[in-house]
């Protein structure tokens, strides 16, 4: 399992503004779904506002979840945040 220090999640993720701007997620972290690790799909888990959330990342970009799913006001900007993530640790190697 991956798991991303703070720092380095604010610089991916392009957000620097904690107090005034997007709320971020933290201990963001992905593993992949099957033995062979070739094989595209991730578990992804991470807390924001307190809560955990979990999910499995798909090879499409579609994310499904695992645990509760976000509140509508706060979904496309943490699906934003995932995407990002993966993008850059996954397949920006």
């Amino acid at each position: 399992m991956i798991v991303l220090p703070l720092p380095l999640l604010l610089y991916n993720s392009g957000r620097y503004n904690l107090l005034g701007g997007i709320e971020l997620i933290t201990h963001f972290q992905f593993k992949s779904l099957f033995e062979n690790k070739e094989m595209p799909g991730w578990h992804f888990s991470f807390y924001f506002k307190k809560q955990k959330f979990t999910g499995i990342y798909h090879q499409n970009g579609e994310i499904q979840w695992t645990s509760e799913q976000p509140s509508d006001e706060y979904s496309g900007q943490l699906k934003e945040q995932i995407h990002e993530l993966m993008l850059f640790h996954v397949y920006d190697k």
